[in-house]
């Protein structure tokens, strides 16, 4: 999940890069978004503007982005180096 939205910034920009919450709880499990939320690693806001006004969005904070980005090169770096050396 943290993974997926740090995909999303890197395509639309930080700014643009929230979902709702019942999404991300559909797709990923309530009980693992939430847990994100009290690890600190999603930022949950509550949005009263237009059609969405009473709804919740999430946002990686700078801790899930971290993560995110530290779980997303952990695989990458090791096959890169493997390239390296193999030529």
């Amino acid at each position: 999940m943290l993974t997926d939205l740090l995909s999303l910034e890197r395509l639309f920009g930080h700014e643009n890069a929230a979902m709702h919450f019942e999404a991300l709880c559909s797709k990923y499990g309530e009980d693992y978004v939430c847990g994100a939320i009290d690890k600190g690693e999603l930022v949950l806001h509550n949005v009263c503007i237009g059609p969405d006004c009473g709804r919740s969005i999430c946002w990686l904070s700078d801790k899930g982005r971290y993560k995110a980005a530290e779980f997303f090169y952990q695989g990458a770096i090791p096959r890169a180096q493997e390239l390296v050396e193999s030529r």
